[in-house]
């Protein structure tokens, strides 16, 4: 979710190094007349640090897996497609973008091009990728209009974050859809210069409001709703909607950290090693 942004014409934009990191210009430095820097904690920390976000987050593989398999009797995708559309990729990782009906074998995640795609030109209406799946409504990509043309590009710009998730647990055994009691999920860690900006705007905005993708009460459906009342639209013709069901991640615990940089370590040695 950090990195660069895909262009129309196939390029990639990289993001402002102060989206990530303290004490460099951000995106909005960048249409700044005067480029002034994004506010940062004063010298040494605010130079080259960041904000760490962890989560544990428990996941109900069973409730999972028994929810596709009951909602995949009227869908005529089956189980395996549907859960795809859910999320957005197949089990290989290959989006459904540029792979609607079924997974590339030669799929690799490592070439650059594997993630070159986009929204507004290749999918406006999500039949491939619905609306609501996970990887759309986490990064929007250019679904929310392109930086110059409206100010949703520049957006979904100030909300990116790099992330990274753990699996914890032993996995539940195949095709079993009843929990066995053990404790399974996903560490996840993400690294951001704004944790209201960007961590917390990706989750309240994004992935708990279906408002900005014309969702109206719909949320996430990959993470759930502890309500049980949030469902999830299928585009098609007819449409196929996914009942709502109670949330299969649950989060268990977490912090926010501050991940200070090499100017800030070694300036916290020197004052250990004075004795300050």
């Amino acid at each position: 979710m950090g990195g660069g942004v895909p262009e129309p014409d196939g390029r990639w934009r990289p993001l402002a190094p102060g989206e990530f990191i303290l004490g460099y210009e951000d995106e909005d430095s960048r249409v700044d007349d005067e480029q002034r820097l994004p506010s940062a904690p004063a010298t040494p920390l605010g130079r080259c640090g960041t904000y760490m976000v962890y989560r544990k987050l428990h996941q109900d593989v069973a409730l999972w897996r028994k929810t596709l398999r009951d909602a995949a009797h009227g869908y005529e995708g089956g189980e395996r497609k549907l859960a795809a559309k859910i999320v957005g990729r197949w089990p290989n990782g290959a989006p459904l973008v540029t792979s609607p009906e079924d997974e590339d074998p030669d799929f690799d995640p490592t070439q650059a091009h594997s993630n070159d795609f986009r929204y507004l030109d290749d999918d406006p209406d999500g039949r491939r990728c619905p609306l609501g799946a996970h990887i759309r409504r986490s990064n929007p990509r250019d679904a929310l209009g392109w930086e110059g043309l409206d100010d949703a590009g520049l957006l979904a710009f100030r909300h990116r974050i790099i992330r990274r998730g753990m699996p914890y647990g032993p996995p539940l055994a195949p095709n079993v859809t009843a929990d066995d009691g053990d404790d399974r999920g996903l560490v996840f860690v993400c690294f951001n210069a704004s944790l209201s900006r960007q961590f917390e705007s990706v989750q309240q905005q994004w992935l708990n409001d279906g408002n900005p993708f014309a969702l109206g009460d719909d949320r996430d459906f990959l993470l759930g709703d502890a309500s049980g009342s949030g469902k999830m639209t299928i585009q098609g013709d007819p449409p196929f909607f996914v009942a709502p069901q109670q949330s299969f991640v649950t989060t268990k615990g977490g912090e926010y950290l501050f991940a200070p940089g090499m100017t800030a370590l070694a300036a916290l040695a020197d004052a250990t090693e004075s004795g300050l």
